[in-house]
Parts: structure tokens; sequence; C-alpha cells
């Protein structure tokens, strides 16, 4: 005889599938009770319905055993407040993080705008200021020629011909330095930078050099304005300043040098005071012609040989004979400028038959 399989279908309310399995033990073998769930497999106020053709795919009966459901349970709606708050909070935390983003970005993007603001506004300044300081330059070469321009003209001016008193002369005037005391002459003969003159009297303080032409100026030079700054004792005994006068000279002598100053007018010999250097000499230089011509720039040797003679060459013409050896004339301080300097050539000379 065959024997019957009888399957049992329940629909009572099961909460968990492994007490059901507890239950279709004390059924029967041979039963199954398949869990009716709420909310998942039937709508609102519906009854279940099974549908045989699922049953068999998704349940097997073999000698009493259990099979499993091949679908995918769903994740069960919210139904609490503190997961409907866990869901807010992440959506509100991640929108923050959302604008958060882009706040830096786009603070980002105007940082780069006012660094490319400030970037621009620098070199604008930069290009004004380049632009300022050419200006400036121009203005500047413009005067600093100007300027050459005039000391030129000025330079021009002091090479004419200084009309003075025939009578007498005691001052060299320059618009370029200062006001000192020369010796007295009169200009006989006035050839432009060529001139005879008639020196009265005067008196020098004055010292033998050896060594080479500007060894012996430097080193007399500070013998004798040691004199004239206090190196010396009065008739009292006490030290005097002298005066200084112009021009410093320096002559050749045997086989050296003699560099003296000219003394201001206002001494004799018997009120200058004595010097402490005994190499420092006073003497009286009587007068007498002298034959002379000026010009301005550096003393160098290849100058004075120049300027000599030229100014021999000149004297032969003026019917005058040299009677001494050529004289150095010095009328500035090493600090003037060689264009706006006055240096003489002089002869003492003797007029020809």
């Amino acid at each position: 005889m065959e024997k019957k399989t009888k399957l049992t279908i329940s629909g009572g309310i099961a909460k968990k599938s492994i007490k059901n399995i507890d239950k279709a033990k004390n059924l029967g073998k041979n039963s199954v009770i398949i869990e009716k769930q709420t909310g998942k497999f039937t709508s609102r106020g519906g009854s279940f319905k099974s549908n045989p053709s699922k049953i068999k795919n998704n349940f097997t009966s073999n000698k009493g055993t259990f099979g499993k459901p091949n679908y995918i349970p769903k994740s069960p709606p919210l139904t609490s407040d503190f997961e409907r708050r866990k869901l807010a909070e992440q959506r509100a935390t991640k929108r923050l993080k959302e604008e958060n983003e882009n706040k830096n970005k786009k603070s980002i993007k105007s940082n780069i705008k006012k660094r490319e603001l400030k970037l621009t506004v620098s070199r604008a300044l930069s290009d004004e200021i380049e632009a300022r300081e050419r200006s400036l330059a121009s203005v500047k070469r413009a005067r600093e020629k100007e300027n050459k321009i005039q000391s030129k003209d000025l330079n021009k001016e002091s090479l004419k011909p200084i009309k003075r008193d025939r009578l007498m002369l005691t001052i060299h005037v320059s618009p370029h330095t200062e006001f000192f005391e020369e010796p007295k002459f009169k200009i006989l003969v006035d050839e432009g930078e060529l001139e005879i003159r008639s020196y009265d009297e005067y008196l020098v303080a004055e010292t033998a050099v050896e060594g080479s032409f500007d060894t012996a100026s430097r080193k007399g030079f500070r013998r004798v304005a040691g004199y004239i700054f206090r190196e010396n004792k009065n008739s009292i005994g006490q030290s005097e300043k002298i005066q200084m006068t112009a021009p410093v000279t320096v002559k050749p002598d045997n086989e050296g040098w003699v560099l003296h100053f000219v003394m201001p007018s206002n001494y004799d010999m018997s009120q200058l005071p004595v010097p402490n250097n005994s190499s420092i000499l006073l003497k009286k230089i009587e007068a007498h012609l002298a034959a002379v011509i000026i010009f301005s720039g550096f003393t160098t040797d290849a100058k004075i040989q120049n300027k000599t003679e030229e100014l021999k060459v000149w004297l032969e013409k003026q019917n005058f004979k040299i009677a001494g050896p050529q004289q150095i004339a010095r009328y500035n301080d090493p600090f003037t400028l060689p264009w706006r300097r006055r240096n003489e050539i002089i002869f003492k000379v003797t007029a020809g038959n």
C-alpha cells in the first residue's frame, strides 16, 4: 500500500523560528510549520495566502528535515525615536561638513585673489618707483651737465687777464679761493696769461729741501707751516700765529730746492718771531722785475717744462733778459679742484738794451 505524506500549514503567530521547530516536533515528524510574519508578507487587514509553487521551491520535506529560505530579509524600518535622531544627526553632520568644505574652497579662492591683488599693486608701485628713479636720475644728469658747463665758463673767466691796479696789488681776488695777501707789484706788460711785473720788496721765511720737486714741496711746506703756526718765539718769548699768505714758491737751488712763504706786510724784519727750527731762514727780497705766465691745473713736471719754454720764447720778443732761476708759485690749497687753481712760473728779469 502506498504511503502518503501529510503536509500541515499552520497560520499561528510565531515570534522566533526556533520555537516553531519545537512545535513542529510535537506535531509530528511529517508536519511543517510556516511562520506568518506581520508587516512583511501581509497588508493591513489582509489574510495570508499560500502559494504552493513557492512552498515547493522554498521548502522540501525529506524524512522530516526542514528546508532553508532562499530570500534575503530587508532591514527593518525605523521604529524608534533614537534611530530617527541618529539618522538626522548623521545627515546634519554631513551637511555641515559639506558647508565647511565649500567655505574653505571659497576662502582659498579669496586668498588667492588677495595675493594676486597685492602682487599687482606691488608691481604697479615698483614700476612707479622705478620710473620716478629714472626721472630723478635724468634730472640729476641734467644738473650735473649744467654745473659742468657753468664750471667751464667760470674756468674760462678765471683764465682771462685780471685787470689790476697798476700802482699796487696786495690781494689776489679769485671767485674760487679765499682772500690771501700777496706781495705788492705793478703790471708793466699784460698779454693775457703773460705779464711783466714790478715787485716791491717783501719778507719771506724759507727752507732748503732735498729730493724731487713733489717731495721737497711737501716736506718744505710742513716745515714752514709749522713756523707760522706757533713753532716760534716772539720778542717776549711767546709763540705767535702768523697769517697765511700767497703764493707758496719753490725754486731749484744747487742739488735741491728752496721753498718760501711770503710774510704779511704788517711785519718788518725786527718784528718777525724767531723760528724754533734752525733750518728756517728769514730773508728780505729786494724790489725787482719779474716775468710771469699764469696757468691752472696740476703742477706736473711736463706742464712746468712746457710753460717755462713758452715764457722764455715770449721774453725774447719782449726784450727782457732772465736774471735768475725759475720759481714755481702756487696760490691754492691742495683741496682746490684742478681747473680752479692758479699757478705761475716766475723769472726775475732785467730790461734789455
